[in-house]
């Protein structure tokens, strides 16, 4: 089990190896590298797939506040660590909003690049607001009652047995996710900066996405600098890689064979 010190944190990844391309997947808030099992099962043949915990999730550090250049920054040492020059990087969520900054910051360490149901605008105030209330009691009391229901809704709709996330949310500490929070919820507008990302991207999305709605996968595909489409994941919410694993390790294989 290979960890990385860097930054004052100790960050943990998994590496399935290989002489095939190097794929990075970055998780989405509140999950870990797990999410992505079904994508390292599907395409750990062909790609050298690396997944990782980012700060204050999984069993990764978060030794203080951070942002998401931090947590850009963190990948770069994990592709350091792994002897990995340029990776295809896919970022689910929050893993979006982080991968999105390394293409930007260290475009010659990204070959393409996969954005799965994130974003680059802000919130909006109303949105914040409510987000801010539910980050409060989170914080406070801890996942209980309907707060975990309705993250694991939100997450993942309604139909999926998300138990064991909410075992996992609920045997952490709650303060440990403060942090994590106020990253999320304190990020900065990134979709003027898209354009200067020139490596291939797409763009997948969950239809029913509560989270981020099909218009901010379009602003998404329109302000990327070489943007090859929108894949839209019929009936997904905000984890499509999770819920609808087959469509989207098809479209994973299709666009990583032309350009990963």
């Amino acid at each position: 089990m290979p960890f990385v010190e860097t930054s004052g944190q100790r960050l943990y990844y998994e590496d399935s190896g290989g002489a095939g391309p190097a794929v990075a997947f970055s998780h989405g808030f509140l999950l870990d590298h797990s999410m992505f099992d079904a994508q390292v099962a599907a395409l750990s043949g062909d790609f050298r797939c690396i997944t990782w915990d980012e700060r204050g999730h999984g069993m990764s550090d978060c030794n203080g506040s951070f942002d998401f250049y931090d947590s850009a920054n963190d990948l770069v040492a994990i592709l350091d660590d792994a002897g990995v020059d340029r990776a295809t990087l896919v970022g689910m969520s929050q893993g979006g909003f982080l991968s999105q900054r390394l293409a930007v910051n260290y475009p010659d360490r990204v070959r393409a690049l996969v954005l799965i149901d994130t974003a680059a605008a802000l919130f909006s105030a109303e949105e914040l607001a409510g987000y801010q209330a539910m980050a409060d009691a989170w914080t406070g009391a801890g996942p209980v009652g309907e707060l975990s229901d309705q993250m694991a809704g939100l997450l993942f709709g309604p139909d999926y047995d998300a138990s064991a996330w909410i075992g996992k949310w609920r045997s952490k500490p709650p303060a440990d996710t403060l942090e994590p929070w106020r990253a999320v919820l304190g990020r900065d507008e990134f979709l003027d900066k898209l354009g200067s990302i020139a490596c291939p991207s797409l763009v997948v999305h969950g239809t029913d996405d509560g989270a981020f709605p099909v218009a901010v996968a379009e602003g998404l595909r329109d302000h990327l600098g070489d943007c090859k489409g929108l894949v839209l994941v019929d009936g997904a919410h905000h984890a499509p890689n999770v819920t609808h694993p087959e469509a989207v390790n098809d479209a994973l294989r299709k666009f990583l064979t032309q350009h990963a």
